[in-house]
């Protein structure tokens, strides 16, 4: 039986929040209709219905699995900081939650005993997947929870579709291409999606560098901007200066308190002279998206050998010089002096190198705290920020698969893959690499996917709204229909003639 979600239903069928804030998980679920069918049986046969319940496993994780649990089947939720971190409950009311938790047990389970039926993947301290169900029914539902590793409260939750089932009980059916470029031409703005397998340039030489063979592309010719997702372009040129010995992933970097930012992240409120080894700050740079990690190692690498770097993996690299880093990029927009956006993004390349350099209108400047609190709708975002084509984003990610096969980079791997972005299926899907951006009206989400069949896949989804808010949940769909699509891909042409036309620097 094919136990991949139904791509082909979209917003009615998957309904998703996402937490910009963290360009990560913060709380998606399905609507009322949940599967049932009465082929969905475990290894001894047994139906949903027939099934015994689980208890949780006895981990960080599972311990809140288990209060979860709970609120579902009827009990008070309390106080939410007690249960949610920081970052979750800035989304989020404890009220909402409460409310929802109810809806979703009365909806969907029609007000039965929700339990669990079994536990998916490995066992892990800080996350959990399970299938549960409302007792005594062919109803269920998968939940994915992951915890805060500092703290070890809830930090996302995803209740989703549980194996390939529709809403009527029949196995879930593959969109095609065409639907997919339909509803992504649906999107208001401007919306750009690339998926590609990575085959290796010489088959003698399996480990790479890559070409990228396409396999769907929508708006290609866009460059949108891509928020968070420009740290790929960062991890990239750091891990080439640890291969090159310049650089050690256990090499002590002290916080700097010049180097802070604002949030997403944690490190901006360390104290200055705090030491944590190169690796950490790559990891937390990439895992929850930290701003503070994130300039550090930028200006550790140094901005030039960034775009540099960038340069070898992205067709006009000139749109990122200046790479600016994410504090400027916060002066530059939530600045107290409104006109400075303005005289940024009209100066030439000279002149906004001169605004950046110590003594500079951006480097003197900060932002305005009251102005990041409110800030809810785009603000110059075709004008100052990170800007790629989906092509682009896949092509960081392709180097990024190159370089973690060097000798000594399983930090580089590991920090790429420490949050997935969305659970996938670990029968599908062997191990997720993932990178997201966003800050109002844009989005980006970019993903390494390797296949349990051992063939390699990227895909980026990009979304921009010049005007107002984007609906976030819609691109996350958009992206999980692309990877379900790349689950049973199999290429119709030969792989050795890739479209992708090669940058000079480096083979693609």
């Amino acid at each position: 039986m094919n136990n991949r979600m139904n791509p082909s239903r979209g917003p009615s069928f998957v309904r998703m929040w996402w937490c910009a804030a963290l360009a990560a998980l913060a709380l998606l679920w399905t609507t009322p209709a949940v599967a049932q069918d009465d082929e969905y049986t475990d290894e001894e046969g047994r139906t949903v219905a027939e099934m015994p319940a689980l208890p949780p496993p006895d981990t960080q994780a599972g311990k809140q699995l288990a209060w979860i649990l709970s609120v579902l089947n009827g009990a008070p939720l309390g106080g939410a900081a007690e249960r949610f971190n920081e970052r979750f409950l800035e989304q989020f009311t404890g009220d909402q939650l409460e409310k929802e938790l109810k809806s979703l047990r009365a909806g969907a389970f029609k007000n039965k005993t929700v339990d669990i039926v079994r536990v998916l993947g490995e066992g892990k301290d800080d996350s959990i997947e399970v299938v549960i169900r409302g007792k005594g029914t062919k109803r269920v539902l998968s939940l994915f929870l992951v915890t805060d590793e500092k703290n070890g409260k809830i930090a996302g939750l995803l209740f989703g579709p549980a194996g390939g089932f529709s809403d009527d009980g029949e196995e879930a059916e593959m969109a095609d291409w065409d639907q997919y470029t339909g509803d992504m031409g649906e999107m208001k703005g401007s919306a750009s999606f690339g998926a590609y397998e990575l085959v290796p340039r010489d088959k003698d030489k399996p480990a790479g560098p890559y070409l990228l063979s396409p396999i769907h592309e929508f708006g290609e010719d866009e460059r949108l901007a891509i928020g968070s997702s420009f740290k790929l372009w960062i991890l990239g040129a750091l891990a080439e200066e640890v291969a090159a010995g310049r650089l050690a992933w256990d090499q002590p970097v002290t916080v700097r308190e010049s180097f802070k930012s604002l949030p997403s992240g944690t490190m901006q409120l360390e104290p200055p002279g705090t030491p944590h080894p190169l690796a950490y700050f790559a990891a937390q740079m990439i895992s929850i998206s930290d701003n503070t990690a994130t300039d550090h190692l930028l200006h550790l690498v140094g901005r030039e050998k960034v775009e540099a770097y960038m340069a070898t993996v992205h067709s006009m690299p000139g749109l990122n010089k200046p790479m600016i880093s994410t504090r400027e990029m916060f002066t530059i927009k939530l600045s107290a002096d409104r006109d400075l956006l303005e005289r940024y993004a009209s100066g030439d390349e000279l002149t906004r190198r001169e605004m950046l350099a110590e003594g500079g209108e951006v480097y003197t400047g900060v932002p305005s705290i009251i102005l990041a609190s409110a800030w809810k709708k785009p603000v110059g975002v075709d004008r100052v920020e990170w800007f790629a084509g989906p092509h682009d984003c896949c092509r960081a990610m392709a180097d990024l698969r190159r370089l973690e096969q060097l000798p000594g980079m399983a930090q580089l791997g590991a920090a790429l893959r420490k949050n997935p972005g969305l659970p996938q299926k670990s029968g599908v899907w062997k191990s997720v690499g993932f990178k997201g951006g966003s800050e109002p009206g844009v989005m980006n989400l970019t993903f390494l996917l390797e296949r349990t069949d051992g063939r390699w896949f990227t895909l980026s989804a990009g979304w921009n709204d010049t005007m107002k808010p984007l609906e976030e949940i819609k691109l996350v769909e958009m992206a999980q229909r692309g990877i379900d699509m790349l689950a049973g891909f199999e290429f119709e042409k030969d792989a050795e003639e890739p479209a992708v036309v090669p940058t000079a620097e480096k083979p693609w």
